[in-house]
């Protein structure tokens, strides 16, 4: 874990960054822990999993590659709005009792909680964001109501090519493995993401989570349940 401090913003914002790979299930759940969450490995066999992390008082950037079926339950960062954007297109998993694929954009509800169940190959970029920093990025997006931009669906089913880019945008900005960094200095994650973001969002019409139910998937739930 590294720390450091950048000058080019005021109040100068702390910067933290984490990247783990995880070889065994025990390690993600100890971990998970301290980040108020819960894995719960549904499936057999050896477990491969890594975890990048770059945390500022106001914008969260995570990226979670898991290659086993696995139960995630737990809390997202207080006081921020939350945002899951698959890495991959392949990308599968249940999430709030609905199937869901990889050109799914999930939106969290406020106060809500982390409820997804993810299928081997899971490959997730996790965003969450200030109330402020939301606001100053509805306002370079152009969009005209932000809460109901933000409140009419909690999954917006992308468009392949705006999702390819927005894809590309993530990589330039934040290096292109779950090793997150730095690429473009904080307006990066501060003005343009969030920005590029709330574009994909507007310019995207809701859904209700269309990913088709497999037999895999009908196997996950009942597991669940």
């Amino acid at each position: 874990m590294t720390a450091r401090t950048i000058k080019n913003r005021q109040p100068e914002p702390s910067i933290r960054t984490t990247h783990v790979d995880f070889t065994e299930f025990e390690e993600l759940q100890e971990s998970a822990r301290r980040w108020d969450l819960d894995f719960r490995q549904l499936d057999a066999g050896p477990f491969c999993g890594e975890v990048g992390l770059l945390v500022t008082p106001e914008v969260h950037v995570g990226r979670v590659r898991l290659e086993r079926c696995t139960e995630q339950t737990g809390a997202p960062p207080s006081g921020l709005r939350t945002f899951a954007v698959p890495a991959d297109p392949t990308t599968r998993l249940f999430w709030r009792g609905r199937p869901v694929g990889g050109r799914e954009v999930l939106v969290y509800p406020r106060d809500s909680e982390i409820d997804a169940i993810s299928q081997p190959g899971f490959d997730m970029y996790v965003l969450s964001f200030s109330e402020e920093v939301l606001r100053r990025a509805g306002e370079a997006a152009s969009v005209a109501d932000l809460d109901r931009l933000l409140d009419a669906s909690d999954v917006v089913r992308a468009g392949p090519i705006p999702l390819g880019e927005f894809r590309r945008d993530l990589a330039t900005w934040l290096g292109g493995g779950a090793s997150l960094g730095l690429r473009q200095g904080l307006q990066g994650i501060f003005e343009d993401l969030p920005a590029s973001l709330l574009r994909l969002l507007a310019d995207t019409p809701s859904t209700d989570g269309s990913a088709s139910v497999t037999c895999m998937d009908r196997a996950i739930r009942s597991v669940r349940e």
